[in-house]
């Protein structure tokens, strides 16, 4: 059976993984050149990134019959996993993009994906905290590079809405990865004692905005940020009086769902004052066909921090709610306060 090899300079800092190949592919003998092929092409190029300068490959080379994956043979599987494998370790990458299920779990666990579907879905909720969908955007540190998650191209032919949009968001990623970006160090930190809750406030009073988050009890925290980099939590109610200081001060205040959330502080006691701005409805003025919803009700994208997250920051996963301890909670409090306020500034500059 025919096995279709890779393309371009196999010493490419940034490499492409699919998943197998289709009868176009096997026919010219190069991954990628069907009618998926033409949306990866198209997201290239929206990408700015040259599509010869990358190497591009598949887990298996071998075409499943029907074109489904759980018709290749475990011995198909285990060798393109091999060969890919070993294409990866011969040179150092940059960033490996894993288009699709398969491509990804491959890449960032450096073993060969199950030949169930069904399984798939479990090892990557249960190793990596979610779906294709959910995962995609962010990188992981893989065996050979970094590793993102990315829709597969075909995938986008069946639902163009907003994975068209994100798969060039993702390779534009990519190549800022290939290109040497660095992931600056972060600081997500909570309040230990009121010591410290003082000194929080003393540090973000004077600041001219503030992004604000919370979490619901049990460990129940409110989380401020003034910058992208520095995101802090303090636990509510024992900082009762510290959280109540920083909402009540006059500074501007960025909220994820500000609807939600002034109307949660307000059954609490909590007055929140400054200029409020509401980072889902400036999502939803940005790109409304992707933020929106169809008239049949039908959902288009998600709108969490999540998705947002992977579309306009390089922050690790990090929303991963098996929670040990109520410190986990606050930390990831902490963490979306800093990414709220990112996204909103990010988004601020495509307008």
């Amino acid at each position: 059976m025919t096995v279709v090899p890779p393309t371009g300079p196999f010493n490419a800092p940034l490499v492409l993984v699919g998943r197998d190949p289709g009868w176009q592919e096997v026919a010219k003998g190069e991954p990628f050149v069907g009618e998926a092929g033409r949306i990866l092409d198209a997201a290239l190029a929206d990408a700015h990134v040259d599509r010869a300068a990358v190497c591009v490959t598949n887990v298996v080379g071998r075409r499943p019959g029907h074109d489904e994956w759980a018709n290749h043979t475990p011995d198909d599987i285990a060798d393109g996993a091999a060969r890919l494998l070993g294409l990866l370790s011969r040179a150092p990458r940059q960033c490996i993009v894993g288009l699709g299920g398969q491509a990804f779990y491959a890449c960032a666990t450096g073993r060969a994906p199950p030949q169930s579907e069904r399984e798939l879905a479990r090892l990557l909720v249960k190793e990596f905290g979610g779906n294709i969908t959910e995962l995609r955007g962010y990188i992981w540190d893989g065996p050979f590079g970094p590793v993102l998650a990315a829709v597969h191209p075909a995938f986008v032919l069946r639902t163009w809405l907003p994975w068209r949009a994100c798969l060039t968001w993702d390779l534009q990623k990519a190549a800022r990865w290939a290109a040497g970006f660095q992931r600056q160090e972060r600081v997500a930190r909570y309040s230990e004692s009121m010591a410290q809750a003082a000194a929080i406030v003393a540090e973000l009073r004077t600041a001219p905005i503030l992004a604000v988050d919370s979490e619901e009890p049990p460990d129940a925290c409110v989380a401020f940020a003034a910058t992208p980099e520095n995101g802090v939590a303090l636990q509510w109610p024992a900082h009762a009086e510290a959280i109540a200081e920083l909402l009540a001060a006059p500074m501007s205040k960025v909220l994820q769902n500000a609807q939600y959330d002034l109307t949660k502080f307000k059954r609490y006691g909590l007055t929140v004052n400054g200029e409020i701005h509401d980072l889902m409805l400036l999502w939803h003025a940005t790109e409304p066909l992707i933020a929106g919803r169809s008239s049949g009700g039908a959902k288009r994208s998600e709108k969490s921090l999540r998705f947002l997250a992977s579309v306009f920051t390089d922050e690790p996963w990090y929303k991963d709610y098996a929670f040990q301890s109520g410190e986990e909670k606050y930390i990831l409090c902490a963490k979306d306060a800093r990414v709220t306020l990112e996204v909103w500034q990010r988004l601020l500059l495509r307008h």
